[in-house]
């Protein structure tokens, strides 16, 4: 038995993590994406642990542990300096810093 053919429209960091997940459900996954290669557009994001909750069910944990760099506090700079103006502990949640072409990498696996 095969599951339904889905399309998903736009091969973003959204589109594949939808595809990833309904192809783990058994869903026969086509992604239509109009750029002719997923090159490295833009720059570093921040998961915030709600985000990296679904890559952890996603099953892509391990994968994003090692490309990402894990903060558990936001630090405030000033800019020129770099002098650091205040540290706010983020209550022992973590985000996670990675290059956005590294995460859409991991998802288009």
């Amino acid at each position: 038995m095969t599951g339904p053919d889905v399309t998903v429209l736009g091969a973003g960091i959204a589109g594949l993590a939808c595809a990833c997940a309904l192809a783990q459900a058994g869903a026969n996954v086509r992604v239509l994406e109009r750029a002719r290669t997923l090159a490295g557009v833009g720059a570093g994001i921040q998961i915030s642990p709600n985000g990296f909750a679904v890559l952890r069910a996603l099953g892509l944990e391990l994968r994003i542990g090692e490309l990402a760099d894990a903060s558990d506090a936001a630090v405030l700079r000033v800019g020129a300096t770099g002098r650091r103006l205040i540290r706010l502990p983020m209550a022992g949640r973590r985000f996670y810093l990675i290059h956005r072409a590294d995460l859409i990498a991991v998802l288009a696996r």
